[in-house]
């Protein structure tokens, strides 16, 4: 029972009218007008959702809020978990973002009537940055077969989820699963281009730039046709060289089955020979790229005395 002129009131929860009765001796009883407290509910900012990946650039999405009990004021946005932030002038449940190049936090501002203003739970854009390839370094070239070697990837952003090998020019590959920035190589027997494949997050897959193994072919001497006997000091021959892969540096000669020979710098497929006296022996010297030099089989040119009559004498009696 309160009969003073002031009613206090705290911590209603709802709307509540308040009035004065008031007696004047033994007139009747009268009711002042009603004094109304209209009590806001308790601000919730609810909150953003979904939180998502992009790739940096390109990329859009909308923005929900949920959850909030109160008036939208605004959003906000910050690339720094809101130590500081851009306010955005919007005050409706959904919120756009499109081209985003930094990971970025959304929140929405509520308020209910009079209440304290707060903030929503915030969303996170995360952004990835942009698959970039890199490039495989050095191109080389190996002799086929017998070769090994190491190809480095460089320069390149995001996982390594594979490397690929092609004998075509990526026409076809053949996947390869390592995924380390260094590949192995051994024994390749044809020309080859290796490249990575990269991907940073959810941005697309980049290629690497290629490098190429040149792969020669090994060196086969082949075979000097053809054997032959001539007659010592005036004769006269040629000699052709087959079944060769590589090109001729030089060839040779010996009159001591290659226990020693003589340079004869000469870089044709056919070598003539003339006026010989000694028997002797002759072989090319082939070298395909960078594979090991080979000799020829050997061919020989045998040489027969000149024929001597000798002298007739006679028995005298």
């Amino acid at each position: 029972m309160n009969a003073t002129t002031s009613q206090v009131y705290s911590n209603i929860v709802t709307t509540t009218r308040y009035r004065a009765v008031v007696k004047s001796g033994t007139c009747s009883s009268a009711n002042s007008t009603a004094a109304i407290i209209t009590v806001d509910p308790v601000t919730v900012a609810g909150a953003v959702t979904a939180d998502a990946t992009v790739c940096t650039g390109v990329n859009s999405g909308t923005l929900t809020l949920v959850g909030n009990t109160g008036t939208i004021n605004g959003w906000e946005s910050s690339e720094d978990n809101f130590v500081t932030s851009t306010p955005i002038a919007n005050n409706t449940a959904l919120q756009n973002y499109n081209n985003l190049t930094a990971t970025t936090k959304y929140r929405a501002i509520v308020t209910s009537g009079v209440c304290p203003v707060d903030t929503s739970v915030a969303a996170t854009i995360t952004v990835d940055v942009a698959s970039v390839g890199g490039a495989v370094g050095n191109d080389t070239t190996v002799c086929s077969g017998l070769n090994s070697g190491t190809l480095n990837l460089a320069g390149h952003t995001g996982a390594i989820i594979g490397w690929e090998m092609s004998t075509d020019n990526f026409a076809t590959v053949v996947p390869l699963p390592d995924i380390t920035p260094t590949l192995p190589y051994n024994n390749v027997t044809i020309t080859r281009k290796y490249r990575a494949v990269i991907k940073s997050g959810v941005c697309p897959l980049e290629y690497s730039a290629s490098a190429t193994i040149t792969a020669d072919s090994m060196t086969v001497g082949g075979i000097v046709t053809s054997d032959t006997v001539v007659c010592s000091g005036a004769n006269f021959g040629i000699l052709k060289l087959s079944g060769n892969v590589g090109t001729i540096k030089s060839w040779q000669s010996s009159i001591d089955n290659f226990s020693t020979s003589t340079a004869i710098v000469h870089t044709f497929d056919t070598l003539s020979y003339t006026n010989l006296t000694t028997t002797t022996k002759y072989r090319a010297v082939v070298k395909s790229g960078v594979c090991p030099s080979k000799t020829s089989a050997k061919v020989t040119v045998t040489i027969d005395p000149v024929s001597v009559g000798g002298v007739l004498t006679a028995d005298a009696t």
